[in-house]
């Protein structure tokens, strides 16, 4: 009984992902509605060095079709190489208002937190707290991470599930439920038959990865999400079950202790 459950559970939890991630990507392909006026906005772009395909993702905050925007880029060092990449772009886009604002830094470890930004979870909530009301873009954001070692992949999962554990501890806990390989070893472990919930689990993740990708990516290169898919879910699951008992996390060389909020404090090397 409590083994049918589980699958119950687990399918219908990958199934509503599936059909949610359908929903959003039509809804993102729909024109989106057009307003009476349209508010000037200020797009703020911390900078710390050259990250992966840099130049490729500026280009889109020059590109983009919205009718009144400047953007202003925040560095620390007047030598940062993406001050380079910049100019390029304002020299190639001269009707888009763009100004670099340097400074000296703050408090914060992260050089990206000190230009301009806080964490994520951070800037929501200073905007909450001004009486704002925080909304989801209706646009996907692709994640641009580019060449990393295995290593690197997992450091960059328990940085993660290190910040979603300080900001949702309850939530947190329960994160494993989503996964349906997890699922089918405790379905096992309830005395469910082997052959029956081990090929359900990996043919359910195989397809939620599929379904996942061909929305996001389209229908080239299917091997990959078979292939890292399974890699991708044991390393979230490893970062997962450290993450609770780490109070410290790495970024670009700084190592710094997490506090409430995901607030950051720099430590020793």
């Amino acid at each position: 009984m409590i083994s049918t459950a589980i699958f119950v559970l687990a399918t219908v939890w990958t199934l509503s992902g599936i059909l949610a991630l359908i929903f959003v990507t039509r809804r993102r392909a729909s024109p989106p509605p057009i307003l009476a006026a349209r508010p000037a906005v200020t797009i703020l772009k911390p900078l710390c060095g050259l990250d992966a395909s840099l130049h490729a993702n500026l280009r889109t905050f020059f590109e983009q079709s919205y009718a009144a925007f400047e953007i202003v880029f925040g560095v620390e060092d007047a030598n940062d190489p993406a001050l380079r990449v910049v100019e390029d772009l304002r020299a190639e886009y001269p009707q888009v208002t763009c100004r670099v604002v340097r400074h000296e830094g703050g408090s914060a470890s992260n050089p990206k937190v000190r230009n301009l930004l806080a964490e994520d979870f951070v800037l929501g909530k200073m905007f909450q707290h001004g009486g704002h009301r925080v909304v989801l873009s209706r646009t996907v954001i692709e994640n641009v991470t580019g060449t990393e070692s295995l290593a690197e992949c997992f450091q960059r999962h328990r940085r993660w599930a290190t910040l979603r554990w300080r900001v949702k501890p309850a939530t947190f806990v329960l994160e494993p439920l989503t996964s349906p390989v997890v699922l089918s070893a405790l379905a096992f472990a309830c005395d469910a038959p082997l052959g029956l919930f081990v090929p359900w689990a990996f043919g359910l993740s195989i397809a939620r990865d599929l379904v996942g990708w061909v929305l996001l990516r389209g229908p080239r290169s299917l091997w990959i999400p078979i292939v890292v898919g399974p890699i991708r879910e044991a390393l979230a699951l490893a970062a997962w079950c450290v993450a609770p008992w780490k109070r410290r996390v790495a970024w670009r060389g700084n190592r710094m202790k997490l506090g409430a909020g995901t607030i950051l404090f720099r430590t020793p090397a």
